[in-house]
C-alpha cells in the first residue's frame, strides 16, 4: 500500500509541475491560447496572474516530494496529508469559478493519493520486536477448552 500511496503522490506532484509549465511558459502561446480558451490579449493581460498561480502549483509539487523523501514517515504524512487536502480545496474552488475538468484533473488525483494515505494510517502499526537469541521471548500457552467433537 506505500508503494500505491507514494505513486500516486508522485503522480499529483507530477501534474502540478505540469501546470506550473503550462501556466508559467505556454500562457501566451497559442498552445496555451487554445487549452485555456482565450484570446492572446486576454492572455497577455492575465500573464502574471498565471504566473504566481505558476509558483504556487510548483510549490505545491516540491512540497510533495520533499515530504515524499522526508525520513520521517509520521510528519512527512502529516505534510503530504495538509498539502493533498490544499490542492483539494483548490480544486474544488476552481471546478465551482472556473471549469468542472478541474475537478478531474486536479481534484480527484489528490483525493485519491489522500484516500491511500489515510489507508495507510489506518493500518495497525507493527512494532520492532527484537529478541535475544539466548534469551527468548517467553509465551504463556492459553488454556483452552477442548472443543466438542461429536
Amino acid at each position: 500500500m506505500n508503494i500505491i500511496s507514494n505513486t500516486l503522490i508522485v503522480i499529483v506532484g507530477l501534474l502540478h509541475i505540469g501546470f506550473f509549465v503550462l501556466e508559467r511558459f505556454l500562457w501566451t502561446t497559442p498552445v496555451g491560447h487554445k487549452l485555456f480558451r482565450m484570446t492572446a490579449e486576454q492572455a497577455k493581460l492575465t500573464a502574471n496572474l498565471a504566473g504566481n498561480q505558476a509558483i504556487y502549483n510548483l510549490l505545491l509539487a516540491l512540497g510533495l516530494f520533499w515530504a515524499l523523501s522526508a525520513s520521517n514517515t509520521e510528519s512527512s504524512r502529516s505534510i503530504q496529508v495538509y498539502i493533498l487536502i490544499f490542492i483539494m480545496i483548490c480544486g474544488i474552488y476552481g471546478a465551482i469559478t472556473v471549469s468542472k475538468s478541474i475537478l478531474f484533473l486536479q481534484t480527484l488525483p489528490a483525493l485519491l493519493a489522500l484516500l491511500s494515505i489515510m489507508a495507510l494510517l489506518a493500518q495497525p502499526r507493527m512494532n520492532d520486536i527484537t529478541t535475544h537469541p539466548e534469551q527468548p521471548t517467553a509465551f504463556k500457552a492459553l488454556n483452552r477448552k477442548p472443543y466438542n467433537t461429536k
